[in-house]
């Protein structure tokens, strides 16, 4: 299916910079780089003058619609959607590359609670609005064009990443991790139920425990074990204020340095060279050498003369 493509981004200023696109594209392509443009930081007073805009049509011959998705994001979240558009199938190439932008973006059928309007469904009807237009009357529109982005920012300038997919079927993608749902709450409170458990063993052990050598190698390990216990709970309430970009990335970095530090620090405590003054291990020459003293002392209590031992 070929489609038509008009387009403009036009950043207004006392002197207006633009850019200019018209062609057509199959979709069969799957995914086309439209454009990367910047926008100056908007003046809170004279906004809807310094502000940019997006604005085109995009049609079809036969006046299909819904064939694909239009996309305008800045870096932040064009980075990762760009990177997974390289995976074989694209059935999951699709789901991956909207992943983040499914979690903020508004769209007509996979995310009517989103807030930021990044996406539009397109070709438009000819003659018609996109539908996104169609759902929100209010949004301002550029006369005489189907679609029309508006891009400003208060706090900085910004580049916008303008690009087509041909995704029309992307699973709804909500702004959850593991550690935000039932099973990711049951999995924590069984952490600190495990560690509670730990920690009243750790007490009975210490109160039968008499050599020094011993409390002193208990101390140590259920110090290192209760922070290894503790850390996920922390790190999970922590990543629900990071942007969802960065929260996976952060958590298992985090989660994996954490395992590998454990694990090289009981490797260290129970090396065999340590083991044996912290644990009663017996090899087979002690149990030998214990036989030969009993031994020993039952021969010499029967080489004692009788009259000796009476």
């Amino acid at each position: 299916m070929k489609l038509l493509v008009v387009f403009g981004l036009l950043y207004l200023t006392v002197c207006s910079s633009c850019l200019h696109l018209t062609g057509t594209w199959k979709t069969s392509e799957f995914f086309l780089f439209l454009a990367k443009f910047g926008f100056q930081k908007t003046n809170i007073h004279l906004k809807t003058d310094r502000q940019g805009y997006i604005y085109g049509n995009i049609t079809s011959k036969d006046n299909r619609t819904d064939l694909a998705t239009l996309v305008v994001v800045d870096k932040e979240y064009f980075l990762g959607y760009y990177h997974n558009k390289s995976i074989e199938v694209k059935s999951d190439a699709c789901q991956s590359m909207f992943t983040v932008i499914d979690t903020i973006a508004y769209d007509t059928v996979c995310a009517e609670n989103g807030q930021e309007y990044m996406l539009r469904r397109v070709p438009c009807p000819i003659g018609g609005l996109c539908p996104e237009h169609e759902t929100f009357a209010e949004t301002p529109l550029v006369s005489g064009f189907q679609f029309t982005y508006q891009i400003y920012d208060l706090n900085e300038p910004r580049f916008c990443y303008v690009s087509l997919m041909s995704c029309m079927e992307v699973d709804v993608i909500q702004d959850v991790d593991e550690y935000q749902t039932w099973p990711g709450w049951l999995i924590l409170g069984f952490r600190l139920c495990i560690m509670v458990w730990f920690l009243l063993e750790l007490r009975g052990t210490f109160l039968l425990e008499n050599k020094p050598e011993k409390l002193d190698f208990y101390l140590h390990f259920g110090a290192g074990f209760l922070a290894w216990f503790v850390y996920l709970p922390i790190v999970a309430i922590i990543a629900s204020q990071v942007s969802a970009l960065w929260r996976f990335k952060l958590l298992l970095s985090v989660t994996s340095s954490a395992d590998l530090f454990a694990y090289v620090v009981l490797v260290h405590m129970l090396w065999p060279t340590r083991a044996a003054s912290y644990f009663q291990i017996q090899s087979d020459l002690d149990e030998l050498e214990e036989e030969m003293e009993e031994f020993e002392t039952e021969t010499i209590i029967g080489e004692v003369p009788k009259a000796v031992r009476t």
